[in-house]
């Protein structure tokens, strides 16, 4: 590791991750009324990887870091909850119709390592194959 750990401990970083699900799910919007009332209710934010992120003040990669990297192991178990409750969270919404579907795969995708069924991955042999294609006289 380069840098000293931004969380001393799982439970500061629990503790932490625990302020940006309760954000998300006390959010308040405000509402207008057609008589020009004004009224503000609980809208709940869809809970991102991205969004734990920016309340940690880490980037990402410092994320996955504290997820899988040598040096960072009292912290695999928090990160690895934190992300299946987004996860959970992701899914249950696209379900229901409340995310786009887009977004869903995409962080599934993205943060999950799901794949698409109609994703390959390119190896070595791939790029080596030639193709002759051979037309028939009359063809060209």
């Amino acid at each position: 590791m380069g840098r000293n750990l931004k969380f001393k401990t799982p439970e500061e970083l629990e503790t932490a991750i625990k302020s940006y699900f309760k954000k998300c799910d006390t959010n308040q919007e405000e509402f207008i009324t057609k008589e020009g009332e004004t009224f503000t209710k609980t809208v709940p934010v869809p809970y991102t990887v991205e969004g734990i992120c920016e309340v940690l003040g880490i980037t990402r990669q410092t994320l996955l870091n504290y997820e899988k990297a040598e040096g960072y192991e009292i912290f695999f178990d928090t990160i690895e909850k934190a992300k299946a409750k987004v996860l959970t969270n992701t899914m249950e919404r696209a379900l229901s119709g409340k995310n786009n579907a887009a977004v869903a795969i995409f962080s599934l995708v993205n943060n999950y390592g799901y794949k698409n069924a109609n994703h390959k991955e390119t190896t070595e042999d791939d790029k080596n194959i030639n193709i002759n294609i051979q037309y028939p006289p009359e063809a060209k």
